[in-house]
């Protein structure tokens, strides 16, 4: 069944993200973690040291990957 699906991550402090396409990019001094979503259905937002993940019509499979 599709439904809506969303969840908010808090981006502690110290640390900067920023959105490159369908990449998150997270820095903090000289290291760097990079995630990539492969869904195109998820839409991907960062508001008030929030990332936002939201998805209009998701299943199983887009809940998988918000939550991961």
């Amino acid at each position: 069944m599709k439904k809506e699906m969303s969840d908010t991550i808090e981006i502690p402090a110290g640390i900067r993200c920023e959105l490159d396409g369908r990449k998150i990019i997270c820095k903090k001094d000289s290291a760097q973690i990079l995630n990539t979503l492969d869904s195109s259905k998820i839409n991907l937002e960062i508001k008030d040291n929030n990332i936002i993940l939201n998805c209009k019509n998701g299943n199983k499979n887009e809940l998988k990957i918000i939550k991961s």
